[in-house]
């Protein structure tokens, strides 16, 4: 958790349904309530591991096996749940089974559901979500005084890349993530994605034909102006709405207001009934060095891919690739290495 982001502490808190209300009691920046202090720190051993995006060999940032020490702090950027469960790891391995997880079960269900206990919404963040959703057709449920959409949301989000959001040398934005005649995809430097804003559109418009619900409003994400300009326009729906984060990036702008905004972006695609994510090539990017099958398709954004993980939706069919509009079977989806979702045993990077 982001212990030191104030946007983040008034966003998310811990589940706690005795007292779901009551949001000033249990915190991830006053861990009291747990039964943790930092004289139970000083009385035991601790170690506190550093694995934001760890270095080739780094197994330690896996957590595989049982530590020595008996409180373990770590700051890590990767999710191991499919490599406990299909690397040979037994002692995690053994700890997923007495959760009811085995190699039959929906992993992206599972993390969803860890995800919601670590970062239960609060009504703060209800709010501000749905103060920049269309408010004429926002209702209230007066039996929760929380703020409902009675009408479907489907979100598309498009990855343009960090270097390209900042810019080239000369000022000047990077074209390449505009469909144009000359369209030859979207490089990550690691991998290339060949959905471009115009499929994105194209799958939007042909949810939206199959839900035949005017009310429908479909959320319009990406990291570039210039994707977002043209997903609107070629999709052509009378009710869009583009997230305020669409102004600033997190890696360059560092105050609480670009914190906050991607935030609630990030839940809004979270609560979306579809969601719509551009492919790779898994097989085709550096690091996984030929252990998986070519055109083995994956999630581009990581952004998108653990928003759609929170929803709970991927089981229900809301998940989709661009190209070709392709629903996601997410208990295949699962078990494939992909960005930061580890599988393969020996992916450290």
């Amino acid at each position: 958790m982001i212990e030191a982001d104030e946007s983040f502490q008034n966003s998310f808190t811990p589940y706690h349904p005795s007292d779901a209300m009551d949001e000033t009691i249990k915190t991830w920046r006053n861990l009291s309530w747990s039964g943790y202090s930092e004289e139970l720190q000083s009385m035991h051993s601790t170690v506190t591991l550093n694995c934001i995006n760890p270095k080739p060999r780094e197994t330690k940032c896996a957590l595989d096996s049982d530590k020595p020490e008996q409180i373990v702090r770590i700051r890590m950027n990767r999710s191991y749940l499919c490599r406990w469960l299909t690397a040979g790891c037994p002692d995690a391995e053994a700890e997923l089974k007495t959760m009811g997880l085995n190699l039959n079960s929906d992993l992206l269900e599972a993390s969803g559901c860890m995800m919601r206990l670590a970062m239960w919404p609060t009504k703060k963040l209800w709010e501000r979500v749905y103060q920049e959703l269309p408010p004429t057709m926002v209702s209230s449920d007066v039996s929760t005084n929380i703020k409902v959409a009675p009408y479907p949301i489907i979100s598309m989000h498009f990855r343009c890349g960090d270097l390209n959001f900042k810019g080239k040398k000369d000022g000047s934005k990077d074209a390449s993530c505009m469909h144009s005649e000359s369209w030859h995809g979207v490089d990550f430097g690691d991998a290339r994605s060949m959905d471009s804003p115009i499929d994105m559109s194209t799958c939007g418009t042909q949810i939206l034909k199959n839900l035949s619900d005017r009310n429908a409003v479909v959320n319009i994400a990406s990291d570039n102006e210039g994707s977002i300009h043209q997903m609107n326009s070629s999709l052509g729906w009378h009710r869009t709405f583009v997230p305020s984060s669409a102004s600033c990036h997190v890696d360059l702008d560092k105050s609480g207001q670009c914190s906050l905004s991607t935030l609630q972006a990030w839940f809004t695609l979270a609560i979306s009934d579809q969601i719509i994510l551009q492919s790779i090539d898994e097989s085709a990017t550096y690091f996984i060095q030929k252990t998986i099958p070519e055109g083995t398709l994956t999630a581009a954004s990581a952004f998108s891919r653990y928003a759609a993980v929170y929803s709970l939706s991927p089981s229900q069919g809301g998940l989709r690739f661009a190209q070709n509009c392709t629903i996601i079977d997410s208990t295949k989806f699962g078990y494939i290495t992909q960005g930061n979702w580890v599988c393969k045993s020996k992916i450290f990077y």
